[in-house]
């Protein structure tokens, strides 16, 4: 679109060329953070006839409104800031992310299967029924995967910081390979409640896991990750391996032009940066956690007793039961006007250790009990055959 052209006695010539956005590079930063010459993604101005076009104007208008021999003039190239880059990085840096992503694929699939084999063998119920807590389960669970998962990290620190990330500091490299271990056990927990074969799960579970990481082409422009789109950076951050992706392709490029990440960069980069991608690995932690918790005891299973999904709505979940169990039973036999199904206590009893109420159980077209009413008192030993 021509907006200005000039006349006989002189004047501007002002146009502008309009391509689909995605076919140019992103301008959104008016100078590239990391320098190491013409980068790939300028090549989409020639590839796409962006320079052909835009010369032929100019040759076009300056022919018609431009009288005279043009001076003679040689083509140098721009001049650019003195830098140092390691070309590794040109062809590895979007892999160092991905590597980490697979390393972790058989600790995840390794507790899947344990965890669904758990459920498969009834052990946790056999838990429960013996006096063991959720509170103690989970904690159990949570410190003895995750430190098989911290081990890894550790160890993919280790190797990855020192041979792969010498620039930057040290803290931030195990800190946020640390983060991502922890988000990643959240997230593989979570997962954990909808699967009801060991098998399934340790297959399904890592390729879940992988997947999630593959909306990170969704940002490369000409093989190096774009500028901008923080917010759906963001927003596909609420994955671990997405999360650490960004930061870890951030943290290359930095590697590349020798620069290097240290804690003061690690926020201060402008957009979404290596602090942010710690940031949203540690609320994916919380998140997950949370999504595991409640998903843990909603999601139907043949194994275990579930609640309903708006269970956190209901007043009892919060304020617990009321009404007294063993005078709620006596005044439903009270108007069953039937006797009573089990032995009368001898002692008086506030709370019962067991209610039953209603209980029916039949085998095929026989019924072997309906209904049984009775109670256990607490400190007391009863048994119940059949």
């Amino acid at each position: 679109a021509i907006s200005a052209l000039p006349n006989s006695t002189g004047g501007q010539l002002a146009y502008d060329l309009r391509f689909n956005a995605t076919a140019l590079p992103t301008m959104s930063r008016p100078y590239d953070r990391f320098p190491n010459g013409l980068s790939m993604k300028y090549y989409k101005y020639f590839s796409t006839g962006f320079l052909s076009l835009q010369t032929a104007l100019n040759q076009q208008v300056l022919g018609d409104y431009v009288s005279g021999t043009p001076p003679l003039a040689a083509p140098i190239p721009f001049p650019v800031a003195a830098y140092s880059h390691n070309l590794f990085f040109n062809f590895a840096g979007n892999l160092i992310g991905l590597v980490v992503v697979f390393s972790f694929l058989v600790p995840i699939s390794t507790m899947l299967r344990a965890l669904v084999l758990e459920k498969e063998s009834k052990l946790r119920e056999q838990l429960l029924t013996m006096g063991a807590t959720l509170t103690a389960y989970y904690g159990a669970v949570l410190t003895s995967y995750g430190a098989s998962f911290f081990i890894t990290a550790l160890i993919c620190a280790a190797v990855i910081g020192i041979s792969c990330y010498s620039y930057s500091a040290g803290s931030v490299v195990v800190v946020l390979f640390l983060l991502f271990a922890m988000a990643s056990l959240s997230f593989t927990l979570a997962l954990s409640p909808f699967f009801t074969n060991a098998r399934i799960a340790a297959l399904a579970g890592p390729l879940i896991f992988f997947v999630t990481s593959q909306f990170y082409s969704v940002f490369l422009d000409g093989g190096e990750l774009t500028e901008g789109m923080e917010g759906g950076k963001w927003a596909v951050s609420i994955f671990p391996t997405m999360a650490f992706y960004l930061g870890a392709s951030l943290m290359s490029q930095y590697e590349g032009s020798q620069q290097g990440v240290g804690w003061n960069e690690a926020f201060d980069m402008g957009g979404f940066g290596v602090g942010q991608s710690m940031i949203m690995l540690i609320f994916d932690t919380i998140f997950w956690l949370a999504m595991w918790w409640y998903l843990d005891q909603v999601v139907p299973s043949e194994y275990g007793l579930q609640k309903p999904f708006y269970f956190l709505c209901t007043p009892s979940y919060w304020c617990g039961a009321t009404g007294n169990a063993a005078e709620d039973g006596r005044e439903m036999h009270e108007v069953a006007d039937a006797p009573l199904a089990v032995e009368p206590l001898n002692i008086p009893v506030k709370t019962s250790g067991v209610a039953v109420r209603g209980l029916a159980k039949t085998w095929g077209r026989r019924v072997a009990v309906h209904p049984l009413d009775m109670e256990m008192a607490p400190g007391q030993v009863t048994g119940l055959l059949g």
